[in-house]
């Protein structure tokens, strides 16, 4: 579950860098409490664990 929420994220962020627009902002609020819930981490540790989800991707 986790894996299929950072997708989308990824997905959404390189969206609202193409097009901008307050849409993909929402989205990806919205995206990322999912991701919160789901892990029981707050903003800054979702964010984190984004961050080591696609650095350990990069290295597989």
């Amino acid at each position: 579950m986790h894996e299929h929420i950072i997708n989308q994220i990824v997905i959404t962020v390189g969206q609202w860098g193409q097009f901008g627009g307050q849409e993909y902002e929402q989205r990806f609020e919205s995206l990322l409490r999912q991701l919160q819930k789901a892990t029981g981490l707050d903003r800054e540790g979702a964010v984190r664990f984004i961050e080591r989800q696609i650095a350990g991707e990069d290295a597989a």
